[in-house]
């Protein structure tokens, strides 16, 4: 679980920061909002965050895996559009991107969230 709360905002930029497990006695991270290019990214990783990897390997497995249970099911396999083949490893910060996941989603539907939360587990 992660929580998050909006820190400042100006025209083209909102700041966000946020709490692993909700705990407020370690650092919280910052997630920067850029507006004006449409681009989220964690400007610091909080203190209890750290970097995961999605390898190629790994993502390719999931992609044979999904286009399997198609097959089952009859449908056509994943496209290039629906979900483009890995060229390189992707980094992402655990809790951060769950945050800026539910940002991004509340962004698209035209919110500014004041303040908010996600759990996935």
């Amino acid at each position: 679980m992660v929580t998050y709360e909006l820190l400042e905002k100006t025209d083209n930029k909102i700041l966000y920061i946020y709490h692993p497990e909700d705990d407020r006695d370690s650092d919280p991270g910052i997630i920067a909002v850029y507006t004006d290019q449409q681009k989220i990214m964690v400007e610091k990783a909080a203190e209890r965050d750290s970097v995961h990897v999605a390898t190629v390997e790994g993502m390719n497995d999931l992609r044979e895996a999904i286009n399997a249970s198609r097959k089952e099911e009859g449908l056509p396999e994943l496209t290039e559009d629906e979900l483009p083949r890995p060229t390189h490893d992707e980094e992402y910060y655990y809790y951060a991107s769950h945050a800026m996941s539910n940002i991004r989603e509340k962004l698209n539907s035209g919110q500014i969230p004041e303040n908010g939360m996600s759990a996935w587990y």
